[in-house]
């Protein structure tokens, strides 16, 4: 198989699969959020997740749903909250989220966070503890910057996987990505 349709396939192959699971054992998820491979929930807690329309989940994201630490080592009663993953928020591969936060509207979480507090709409976090460190206006306006100055990495111009999936068949998102990917063979 070419690099083109794995890649393809992997953008297009979202796991319906995962999301069927987690809905069967209680989580709310809407329409058009996408869950990467190798997440992984609390199972037994499901009923407290939401994750509402058109979010992402990277791979190898955790959402927890308790904490049994301070019950494992001390006796103490366990830590249980809800998580809501807002709609058209993003949470960066191998992200962890931990019971009892808010992550909101159009919010980003940057790779590898964990997430232990709230995320305010439309704000860009990351880090451990995840840190809002902007607005998303302004990772924008800066993103958008350094993508016409970079000489590092090269730009993919596709429309968002929601839309990609509506509107382009199989085959154009292919050529588009083999047409980019072209770019790269003379490095």
């Amino acid at each position: 198989m070419s690099i083109v349709r794995t890649i393809v396939r992997n953008l297009l192959g979202h796991k319906e699969d995962n999301i069927s699971r987690w809905r069967r054992l209680g989580a709310r998820i809407g329409q058009g959020v996408f869950i990467g491979f190798d997440c992984a929930i609390d199972e037994g807690f499901a009923p407290l997740l939401t994750i509402e329309d058109g979010a992402v989940i990277s791979a190898r994201t955790l959402i927890m749903l308790h904490d049994s630490a301070m019950n494992n080592v001390c006796g103490a009663p366990i830590k249980v909250g809800r998580v809501i993953v807002g709609s058209n928020s993003y949470v960066g591969v191998n992200s962890t989220i931990l019971c009892g936060v808010r992550i909101g509207e159009k919010a980003i979480v940057g790779a590898g966070s964990v997430v232990t507090r709230d995320i305010p709409d439309e704000t860009v976090a990351f880090g451990c503890p995840a840190v809002v460190r902007g607005t998303l206006r302004e990772f924008h306006h800066d993103f958008l910057a350094a993508a016409a100055n970079s000489s590092r990495y090269k730009y993919w111009d596709i429309m968002p996987w929601r839309n990609r999936l509506e509107h382009m068949s199989r085959g154009e998102i292919e050529t588009s990505l083999a047409v980019f990917m072209a770019q790269f063979s003379g490095e």
